[in-house]
């Protein structure tokens, strides 16, 4: 009863430290956000099923199709509604507290509630932050085969491993590796067929898209290990750039699991990785020892993609600190107390802050687009009109989605008639939509041009 109580506790400072963009119906909503729900409508609206998921850094690489699949179910539940998806994001998050629960005790809940990096992995959708449930679930299923040594654990295990490939192919493929050296260097009685026809059995849709498309996939792999594959967003490094910026990527990961504050967050890497090397010298569970070499033979396996390495690769790393060092501090009372008492304060500290802003988000959250859209189509009231969009990232997906979500179409895109310019300036370069109106957009008359509070640049012209 009382670990019941306290997992419930947990449970609601989880919610509320994941909850703010949820309750308030205002998160980021993207490019990749729009490209998701884009494809998800092609599905269930469209009706034309699809073989692949996103798209991965590597090009004519993509996910498994799982993804956009399981984004269906809240797309028809409500209708279209991103939000929808943002729910399924929460039970998904919180479930991760109680496999956490399950595997690490209290101890690793209430680091799993309150990690920096697990709640902010919640507060908007995107395809890799479904790894850290997923994650979760692979280490609950390796503690349990490990100390039963039963198939049934190794399958759920299997498949969890197989699951990665719907959600980010990039941690998906080193896992296996990393996986299948942790059963031979620990000598656990694995059952080779069941991973890999798991596996297969899982990609099987991405096996048939490039069969049907002359080997696409096949040949950019190829590419790659021949050194001429070209990354979507960076290029081939160097590889004393690749060794540095890997082990950089890896340290911000553990960095930004336990705490915001970069110096108690230092510390308490380090204090876990000096206790892991102990451990491992020192302590007797297997599973435990597994844990704190997973990362370890990670970072080498990486040194074999040749690309950036983004810090979303890495959030599966997440769970696996939460129940290190939930171990770690379970076996020192002072320790322990120390540690939940100085979470705990930022905690508050966080949730004030949370709960007291007033920010809207400006152009990047799905209120300001929406007001837009809104401000649009009540302007043109019923008349057919002409949507040009400026953003930074040129694709336009987020306001394509929303316009047809909002209003059932996507508005044309000439320079014909009415036609709106729906501008979204660039922080960073906040002159540079000038240089679209100068020439992509160029003629017409300026019939009106406004300033919403979000910052977003609407104007209207009427071309001949």
């Amino acid at each position: 009863m009382k670990y019941n109580s306290l997992l419930l506790l947990l449970l609601v400072v989880g919610f509320f430290l994941r909850g703010q963009e949820l309750l308030s119906n205002n998160f980021l909503f993207l490019k990749d956000q729009g490209r998701d729900m884009l494809a998800v409508k092609t599905i269930v609206v469209d009706k034309k099923p699809t073989l692949i998921g996103p798209y991965t850094g590597l090009q004519a690489v993509f996910q498994g199709p799982l993804y956009y699949y399981l984004l269906a179910m809240p797309f028809v539940i409500f209708s279209g509604d991103p939000w929808g998806v943002m729910l399924l994001l929460m039970i998904t998050s919180l479930a991760a507290i109680l496999i956490g629960f399950r595997t690490g005790g209290i101890p690793a809940a209430f680091l799993f509630a309150t990690s920096p990096g697990l709640t902010a992995a919640a507060t908007f959708f995107w395809s890799p932050f479904f790894v850290i449930p997923i994650m979760s679930g692979y280490l609950y299923f390796l503690f349990e085969w490990i100390q039963r040594g039963d198939r049934r654990s190794f399958l759920w295990l299997s498949i969890t491993v197989a699951l990665l490939y719907h959600f980010e192919l990039a941690f998906a493929l080193p896992w296996t590796v990393v996986s299948i050296l942790i059963f031979v260097f620990f000598r656990l009685r694995w059952y080779p067929r069941i991973f890999l026809v798991t596996i297969f059995v899982s990609i099987f849709p991405l096996i048939v898209f490039d069969l049907r498309h002359d080997f696409l996939t096949t040949r950019s792999f190829l590419a790659l290990l021949g050194g001429s594959a070209q990354g979507l967003t960076s290029q081939l490094e160097p590889y004393d750039k690749i060794i540095r910026d890997h082990t950089v990527n890896f340290a911000s990961s553990l960095n930004a699991s336990f705490f915001e504050n970069a110096t108690l967050a230092g510390l308490t890497s380090l204090g876990l990785m000096i206790w892991g090397i102990w451990y491992m010298a020192n302590g007797k569970r297997k599973e435990i020892k597994a844990l704190i070499v997973m990362p370890v033979l990670l970072w080498f396996v990486y040194l074999l993609y040749p690309f950036q390495l983004y810090s979303w690769y890495l959030v599966g790393l997440f769970p696996i600190y939460m129940i290190l060092l939930g171990y770690g501090i379970s076996k020192n009372r002072i320790i322990a107390l120390g540690v939940v008492a100085v979470i705990s304060v930022f905690t508050v500290q966080k949730l004030i802050r949370l709960y007291t802003a007033t920010d809207l988000g400006g152009t990047a959250k799905i209120h300001g687009k929406l007001e837009a859209i809104d401000t649009i189509y009540a302007d043109a009231n019923d008349t057919s009109f002409n949507l040009l969009v400026f953003t930074p990232v040129v694709l336009t997906d987020a306001y394509d989605y929303l316009a047809w979500w909002r209003f059932g179409q996507i508005p044309p895109k000439e320079k014909v008639g009415l036609t709106y310019l729906l501008i979204e300036p660039d922080p960073s370069k906040p002159w540079s939509h000038q240089g679209w109106l100068e020439t992509v957009v160029t003629g017409g008359d300026i019939i009106e041009t406004k300033t919403l509070p979000s910052g977003f640049i609407i104007e209207k012209r009427i071309y001949d």
